[in-house]
């Protein structure tokens, strides 16, 4: 208990010796490691995406653009939002976000072959 205290406090120390660019930079928005990792894991919804949509499409016959329908659920602190679009040719999910609070959106794609490419990177941006 009293180890937790002292880093406690000795975290308190850092901060209020900090400059304001960086208190802000540990409270206000995310860094670039954060966003990447923000970005790794709309790639792994993705990728868990094109496996659902595989399985639905073999059981059904046809794709559909609802993931409760294919049995997902997203966790309730994803940063992303994901929409499925379904044209003559297959489909397409795009999930987009904006990881730092400027113009540029972050946005990453998956189709029907299970490729993943990144539309927009504002993690570098």
């Amino acid at each position: 208990m009293k180890r937790i205290r002292l880093l406690l406090l000795a975290f308190v120390i850092f901060a209020a010796g900090c400059s304001a660019e960086r208190q802000s930079q540990i409270g206000g928005a995310p860094s670039r490691a954060k966003s990447k990792a923000m970005q790794v894991e709309a790639q792994m919804l993705l990728k868990q995406i094109y496996t659902m949509q595989r399985t639905y499409y073999r059981v059904h016959k046809n794709y559909t653009d609802n993931l409760y329908d294919m049995g997902m659920t997203l966790p309730g602190n994803v940063k992303y939002s994901y929409r499925i679009n379904i044209n003559e040719s297959g489909w397409t999910c795009t999930a987009r976000a904006n990881l730092d609070n400027d113009d540029t959106i972050d946005k990453w794609i998956v189709d029907q072959s299970g490729s993943v490419h990144c539309a927009t990177d504002d993690a570098t941006s």
